[in-house]
C-alpha cells in the first residue's frame, strides 16, 4: 500500500467485522424478490415496497450500492489480487476477502459521505481513484456503483492493466458518466455479465 497518494490506512470509522453477507439477508427480509430480476423489471406500482423506500437508502448507504451475491462475489475473488477505487464502506471488499481474495481498497473519503454512513468493514487506503488505478496494473480493477462524476472515468484512463469489473447500471443509468460507457465500449471487451440482486427500480449487474 506504499506510495498512494494521500496514504495511511483510513481509521476514522471504527471497523466492523463480518462473517457472512448481512446485507443480503437483510435485503431479502425487506423485499424478498430483489432476488428476482425478471419480477422487479415488471413491478410498476408496488406501494409496500415503495412505502419502503427510506429503509432501502439505509441500508444502501449503510452496505453499498450494490447487494453482492454468492456468485459474483466467487467470480470476482478468482481474479484476485484486485484494487478497489470508490469503495465506500469497504462492504463488497471485506466479503472478497472472506473469498481469500487479495484486495486493496480505496476511496478519497471512506466511510463518512452523501453516499455512506459507516461503519466501515475493511482497512481502507484514503485516496484518489486514478492515483489507486495507475499504481497497481497488475491487479484488477473493481469500480462498483460509481457517482455520477468523471471518477469512473478518470480511473479507468489511468489504469494500465486489462482486468476490470464493473459493478452498476448501464448507460443512461444512475452510474458514471456517459464517457466511461464509450471507454468500455470502444477499449474493452465484456467476458462476463453477472446478475445480482435488485433494488426495486434498480438494474444493475456485474
Amino acid at each position: 500500500m506504499r506510495g498512494i497518494a494521500l496514504g495511511g490506512i483510513y481509521r476514522t470509522v471504527p471497523r466492523e467485522v463480518l462473517t457472512e453477507n448481512v446485507y443480503l439477508r437483510r435485503m431479502i427480509a425487506l423485499d424478498p424478490r430483489c432476488v428476482d430480476r425478471a419480477a422487479n423489471w415488471r413491478r410498476v406500482d408496488n406501494c409496500a415496497v415503495l412505502g419502503k423506500f427510506e429503509e432501502f437508502m439505509q441500508l444502501a448507504r449503510t452496505y453499498a450500492w450494490a447487494i453482492p451475491n454468492d456468485e459474483a462475489l466467487d467470480a470476482i475473488a478468482a481474479l484476485s489480487p484486485i484494487i478497489e477505487v470508490g469503495c465506500g464502506n469497504g462492504y463488497w471488499a471485506a466479503l472478497l476477502t472472506l473469498r481469500s481474495a487479495d484486495v486493496i481498497a480505496s476511496d478519497v473519503k471512506p466511510g463518512w459521505s452523501n453516499w455512506t454512513a459507516g461503519p466501515c468493514y475493511y482497512d481502507i487506503v484514503q485516496a484518489d481513484a486514478a492515483v489507486s488505478a495507475a499504481q497497481y496494473p497488475d491487479r484488477t480493477l473493481m469500480i462498483c456503483w460509481p457517482p455520477m462524476t468523471d471518477m469512473a472515468q478518470n480511473a479507468l484512463a489511468a489504469y494500465a492493466g486489462n482486468r476490470l469489473v464493473y459493478i452498476g447500471e448501464s448507460d443512461g443509468g444512475c452510474c458514471a458518466l456517459d464517457v466511461f460507457f464509450a471507454a468500455l465500449a470502444t477499449g474493452w471487451t465484456e467476458t462476463a455479465c453477472i446478475e445480482i440482486p435488485q433494488r426495486w427500480g434498480v438494474h444493475d449487474y456485474v
